[in-house]
């Protein structure tokens, strides 16, 4: 990746002694910004306030001439109110554009050194303190581009472009009668086959939850209910009398979008191409 530096900042890090303050932004989907720095003040650069002693420290940065994938880890301790683990919960910094440079806080006109650019990928947090591992722009030349054959859909979702159809006839306001745990909730048994919401998703209509999805991991009917169990937790724990909208899974294979969706005519696989087991094995016909 290339750098520029101006003459001044250039100046200042061949000093035996340099003044420096690593500095990281923060750009969320929704454009709010948020900017933290090693240095014990707060100070204003480019438009952007950066919270001093917000204790955000960065692992040791690798960044490759070639193409190989640069990373970083940015750790913090969640005593900023700009960062709540209620919003890391909610995916709100999933994705988000991350900047980390240096500045020189004693002369802000000298500008910056940009160290890394990237986006946040996984993000895991215990006992206060959170840990996001920020992927530099490489690390998109390791995902595939195109498509393979394969005997499961390839649509990315459920009623998207490709898969065309209509999600409100799959999808059913439902009222939470009993909670089991953060992933774990319960509604009256509405009739329909016992995974029907298996691989669905579940999105908030009230609460502190209010327009928040989960997908469903498992979906059961059992003694006039319908047991759901989500992949991951909301941000705050459902109440009785809580309503949510469930919409309906699929598990992307053949029979589901004949028999369930009667979709078959935008069915992205090929369910009948024999796979490498049965082309590799001995004595076939």
């Amino acid at each position: 990746m290339s750098r520029t530096i101006s003459a001044g900042l250039k100046t200042h890090l061949q000093q035996p002694v340099s003044q420096l303050a690593y500095c990281c932004r923060i750009t969320r989907r929704d454009a709010t910004v948020f900017g933290f720095t090693s240095d014990n003040l707060s100070f204003t650069f480019e438009g952007i306030h950066y919270e001093g002693a917000a204790a955000v420290s960065a692992s040791a940065i690798r960044v490759s001439q070639g193409t190989g994938v640069d990373n970083l880890d940015v750790v913090g301790l969640l005593d900023s109110d700009q960062i709540t683990d209620t919003d890391l919960l909610a995916g709100k910094y999933d994705n988000a554009k991350v900047e980390v440079f240096v500045v020189n806080p004693l002369d802000l006109s000298q500008g910056k050194l940009v160290l890394v650019t990237g986006n946040i990928g996984q993000i895991d947090f215990a006992d206060g303190t959170y840990t996001a591992e920020v992927r530099g722009l490489f690390q998109r030349l390791g995902q595939q581009i195109g498509e393979v054959t394969s005997p499961l859909c390839r649509v990315q979702r459920l009623g998207d472009s490709r898969c065309k159809i209509d999600l409100g006839a799959f999808s059913f306001p439902q009222k939470i009668t009993s909670v089991v745990s953060d992933v774990v909730f319960t509604f009256a048994d509405d009739g329909r086959i016992g995974p029907y919401y298996q691989y669905g998703i579940i999105t908030s209509r009230n609460g502190a939850n209010n327009g928040e999805s989960r997908d469903v991991k498992f979906s059961a009917r059992n003694n006039s209910a319908v047991t759901i169990t989500l992949q991951l937790p909301f941000a705050s724990a459902f109440v009785v009398g809580d309503t949510v909208v469930a919409q309906a899974g699929c598990d992307r294979t053949f029979t589901t979008c004949r028999d369930k969706f009667s979709n078959l005519i935008n069915f992205r696989g090929e369910p009948y191409i024999p796979g490498n087991t049965q082309m590799l094995t001995p004595g076939r016909p």
